[in-house]
């Protein structure tokens, strides 16, 4: 009679354990993007892993350059205007568990800002900015890991940081003015005494909104690296606009 009870025992045990394993394929889901996670997370409290934890996308962002003065033995000085940038590129989200991901991203990008040089167009007139403008085009590398905020059922939040590396393959100088184009240190960037460094490594902090398949971010990215050769310091900031839009 007990062996028999022991044996009606074990059958309901793993009855049980066989129904518990079919709850959980039942309940998988696939990780889709950043915006799409509320749907995982609520499953990853139960312990179940998405099926899918990769997806892939695309990115394009338009931004306000910023270079910092240059400084030396305490002193600093503005030497550039701000400009602008754009790039474009892919990226890959990488769904980490308990509402954080990976998302490292490769893109091409244009920057430029000019020099703050101001001078006469022509004796007795008012002086404007003839600085030359500085153009850059380059590969970027950013490597974020992200955290996705839960609000509501509709509505969540991104906030992303990580390192972010550069390089500029090319670099150019214009001037309108004559006499500045004489200036080799001026219209050249990569050469001369005020040449700049090709490679350059920041830091990326931004907040993102999911609407859809697509994720709206606020980034600013803020220079380490010293990019001039000559004894001034001066690092890249920037304050940018990107739009990312994840594929299924």
């Amino acid at each position: 009679m007990k062996k028999n009870f022991l044996l009606a025992f074990c059958g309901l045990l793993l009855g049980l354990g066989v129904a518990r394993g079919q709850e959980v394929v039942t309940m998988q889901t696939e990780y889709e993007a950043p915006g799409k996670q509320r749907v995982v997370i609520q499953d990853t409290l139960l312990n179940v892993q998405p099926e899918k934890t990769v997806v892939w996308g695309i990115k394009g962002n338009l931004s306000a350059t910023l270079p910092s003065k240059w400084r030396a033995n305490g002193k600093s000085e503005k030497v550039f205007n701000a400009g602008f940038g754009a790039s474009i590129g892919g990226l890959m989200n990488v769904y980490l568990g308990k509402n954080f991901y990976f998302e490292p991203e490769l893109a091409l990008f244009y920057e430029g800002y000019s020099y703050d040089i101001v001078m006469p167009v022509a004796p007795n007139s008012p002086s404007v900015n003839a600085g030359p403008s500085i153009y850059k085009l380059g590969v970027r590398l950013p490597l974020n890991v992200g955290y996705f905020i839960n609000i509501s059922d509709k509505w969540g939040l991104d906030v992303f940081t990580g390192p972010q590396l550069s390089y500029a393959f090319y670099g150019d100088a214009r001037c309108s003015n004559e006499q500045l184009k004489q200036d080799y240190d001026l219209m050249h960037v990569f050469k001369g005494a005020n040449a700049q460094r090709r490679l350059d490594l920041g830091w990326k902090i931004g907040v993102g909104f999911p609407v859809d398949r697509f994720l709206v971010s606020l980034e600013a990215d803020l220079g380490i690296t010293n990019l001039l050769r000559n004894s001034y310091t001066m690092r890249e900031n920037s304050l940018s606009l990107g739009i990312s839009y994840y594929f299924q």
